[in-house]
């Protein structure tokens, strides 16, 4: 897979790897814009850094339909994905 972005992109696989390492990086405290999860090459997009519009508002929308869940992580930080797909990845 990333063979294939680096050939559609014209560069090294290096230079993907490096750009999602950017993405995911936790820089002084902020959270990333991608955020890796325990489903192989499936990344969640933080919607918190890309948001625009009413942040109250859509936060308190949020927590009404979802109830305050909390983002579950493994041990190697990744966000726990798989339990919550089962059957819809192959991974």
């Amino acid at each position: 897979m990333i063979g294939d972005a680096a050939r559609d992109l014209c560069c090294n696989k290096d230079t993907i790897v490096e750009a999602l390492k950017q993405l995911t990086y936790k820089e002084n405290g902020n959270e990333p814009l991608l955020d890796i999860t325990d489903v192989q090459s499936t990344y969640i997009i933080n919607h918190n850094r890309l948001f625009k519009g009413n942040m109250i508002k859509f936060v308190a929308m949020y927590n009404k339909q979802y109830k305050n869940v909390k983002v579950e992580r493994n041990e190697k930080g990744e966000i726990k994905l798989r339990k919550y797909i089962i059957g819809k990845f192959n991974n």
